[in-house]
């Protein structure tokens, strides 16, 4: 249990042996080149359909009529006829949307790093993707506010950014919650069985994060997150927390700060 006056990590039962952390290195290495090649296949899709997209057009509203009451005809903000033109079929549409969606904390997480360490060239990559991701899936509005956040960012126009960055994300975010219903059947409730934690609990874990992200110490903070493993987060915490655990993960200590303070 976390406890202000009395803290315990048993930190002992925590230390990973060599070969296991040596694995872990290795199955993070793999995850973010799959995702890397998932992204880059997905904007290829994007560029390749685009281009036959005028030909294709007519067979593919046929398809859309006929589909009509398919699993995508009630997903918020996604235009479906776009997006199965855009992806090629139905079937490719539902991966590059599935590919989308488990994307999102990631590059969440890249965008605010990135725009609160001032990195505009890389915010401006990504922020790119992300435009080009959000047309491929039939996120017009999204893909048109990305598209005006790159303009910006290749102008070197800041204020604009500035202005305009949280809102875009706080849209982009509830791709996150509309799109978990339609894969759900693919997300493990990873809390069931679990106590949840209280108001105390987690005053208790963001006080021992923020003591530890401020002297930087990557143990303290893995221990803590380890035993909070032991409980189910409460769902208004869980967006901040997932941002803490991804910074966590990096050892982004002013990511850490950064979420807790908010």
């Amino acid at each position: 249990y976390f406890l202000k006056s009395n803290k315990s990590y048993n930190i002992a039962s925590f230390i990973d042996d060599t070969e296991t952390k040596h694995e872990a290195a290795l199955d993070e290495e793999m995850t973010e080149d799959a995702e890397n090649t998932a992204e880059t296949e997905a904007e290829d899709i994007y560029e390749d359909n685009y281009e036959s997209a005028d030909t294709m057009e007519e067979e593919k509203e046929e398809a859309i009529d006929h589909t009509a009451d398919e699993w995508f005809s009630d997903i918020k903000g996604i235009d479906a006829a776009s997006a199965i033109k855009n992806s090629g079929s139905e079937s490719a549409f539902k991966a590059v949307l599935k590919i989308f969606y488990d994307s999102i904390n990631d590059k969440y997480t890249e965008l605010e790093r990135c725009y609160y360490e001032n990195d505009w060239k890389n915010y401006t990559i990504k922020i790119h993707a992300l435009k080009s991701s959000s047309r491929l899936i039939g996120a017009m509005g999204l893909g048109e506010r990305a598209e005006k956040l790159e303009m910006a960012g290749k102008e070197n126009d800041i204020d604009y950014i500035t202005n305009n960055h949280e809102a875009v994300m706080e849209e982009f975010l509830k791709y996150r919650e509309e799109l978990a219903g339609v894969f759900k059947a693919d997300v493990k409730d990873d809390d069931a069985g679990k106590p949840l934690a209280d108001d105390y609990i987690m005053e208790s874990i963001y006080e021992e994060l923020k003591d530890a992200a401020d002297a930087m110490d990557c143990d303290r903070i893995e221990a803590i997150m380890k035993e909070v493993e032991e409980y189910a987060i409460p769902s208004g915490e869980k967006e901040r927390f997932d941002l803490i655990r991804r910074s966590a993960d990096m050892y982004d200590y002013e990511g850490i700060l950064d979420a807790l303070s908010k």
